[in-house]
This record gives structure tokens, C-alpha cells and sequence, in this order.
């Protein structure tokens, strides 16, 4: 997105294996700091848990440069270990992304830190770890 562009809305239809019937993310931009280094789903910091989908969650690169090939990733559940499997990562597409599930009877309700190892960036290595908390929106 261009630093000249105006905030908006993007919705996009859910099709194939979907827990929804559809996507949507408002976005703004500023000079000051167009591309973050990272981005996650569920985002770091406080997240509602009615939107939390279903254990897949993920990790991306703001530099397209960087790597997830090698990368593996560990969720941490009110500070105790849970399951994390990476998918496979697939380039070419969008921004360099990492998949993985978590159990989704575990995704719903916590404060997790998630510590992914091994991201690339040209002959650099680094850790990138993030913290979500659900919680649960009150009417």
C-alpha cells in the first residue's frame, strides 16, 4: 500500500477450507512506519476470542527478503508448552508468511507467547517472539 493512500476497509470472501464465511481487515498507512517488520494472526497483544480462527495461526514478514523455510515455532498457553505444528510454507504469493496450528480447544481462552526460531534474513538469523491475550467482548 502506498503512504499516499487513504484509510479503508478490504473484505475478502472465504472460500475453500474456511472456519467463516468470510475475511475482512481495515487498514491505515503512515509514513512513519508503513510495513512492520512482523505481522501475526491473532495480532500481538489483546484479541478478542470470538474472531480467534480455529488454531491457525500465523506469522508474517514485512521484508520480502525474509525466509520461513527453516523456521519452527513454539506456543506457550498460560506458560505451559502446547502443541505447534508448522505448515508447509509456501513463497510466491504474498508477503513471506509462517502457518501453524495450535489445538483449537486451547486457542480460545489465554495469554500466550510465541517464539518462532530460525527466520532468515540474507545470511542472518533471528528469533521473533510475540505475546497474545484473548479475552472474551462483552456486549
Amino acid at each position: 500500500m502506498e503512504a499516499s493512500q487513504a484509510p479503508g476497509f478490504s473484505g475478502t470472501p472465504c472460500s475453500g477450507h474456511c472456519s467463516r464465511a468470510a475475511t475482512s481487515a481495515s487498514w491505515a498507512s503512515s509514513s512513519a512506519r508503513p510495513n512492520p517488520a512482523f505481522v501475526s494472526w491473532p495480532s500481538a497483544g489483546y484479541f478478542p476470542s470470538t474472531i480467534e480462527p480455529s488454531g491457525r495461526w500465523s506469522l508474517s514478514a514485512g521484508n520480502r527478503g525474509v525466509s520461513f523455510s527453516r523456521s519452527t515455532v513454539a506456543v506457550y498457553r498460560n506458560g505451559h508448552r502446547i502443541s505447534a505444528s508448522k505448515l508447509r510454507v509456501e513463497n510466491g504469493y504474498a508477503q513471506p508468511t509462517m502457518a501453524f496450528n495450535i489445538p483449537a480447544s486451547q486457542a480460545r481462552s489465554g495469554a500466550y507467547t510465541v517464539v518462532v526460531r530460525g527466520i532468515r534474513a540474507g545470511s542472518h538469523w533471528y528469533t521473533h517472539t510475540y505475546h497474545v491475550s484473548m479475552f472474551t467482548p462483552s456486549h
